[in-house]
């Protein structure tokens, strides 16, 4: 009887300027004690921008190739892609990347297998692939902040994002073969 209305007022709460009634944030309250509802949610709320991480290949040290991901936001006037129900588990977990160290062996396997031209994660990717799907013989890793463009920048320019440069991502020991 309780654990209903508390359900729901935990819910719209995750909504910008919705209130409850007063003796719901107190139902909830009361039973906040007893950790058996709660408004846990992966991510409470959704951010307009993220940090992405972009891995370039290359053949010569000079000329570097991006390798594209479905479901990455990439190119600035490429539409935010719809991916439910499915899940994008290459380009989620390179999301958390830069945000979290526990992914940074992730990240080793996933440069090695790009490094040694995997099959199986190279069909992962976005096409078309750099060097006709060869293995690159290094790769290098750039951090860039993307943000969704105004209505006013999408309007003039096209784009659905704008990105900044943060730098270069140096957390793996070594890219090349």
């Amino acid at each position: 009887m309780v654990i209903v209305p508390v359900s729901v007022a935990q819910a719209t709460s995750l909504v910008p300027g919705i209130e409850p009634p007063r003796w719901v944030s107190a139902a909830t309250e009361w039973v906040g004690q007893y950790r058996i509802a709660n408004r846990y949610h992966v991510f409470p709320k959704i951010e307009t921008e993220r940090i992405e991480v972009q891995i370039e290949g290359s053949m010569d040290g000079d000329t570097w190739k991006p390798y594209a991901f479905r479901w990455w936001p990439g190119a600035l006037d490429r539409a935010p892609a719809i991916s439910i129900p499915h899940q994008p588990r290459i380009d989620w977990m390179l999301w958390f990347v830069p945000i979290s160290p526990f992914f940074l062996d992730w990240l080793e396997r996933f440069a090695e297998r790009l490094l040694e031209g995997s099959p199986p994660v190279l069909a992962r990717l976005r096409g078309p692939l750099p060097f006709d799907g060869a293995a690159p013989r290094m790769l290098r890793l750039k951090v860039y902040r993307y943000r969704f463009t105004t209505p006013e920048e999408r309007a003039a320019t096209g784009d659905w994002w704008r990105r900044d440069y943060l730098g270069p991502f140096y957390p793996l020991p070594s890219l090349s073969r």
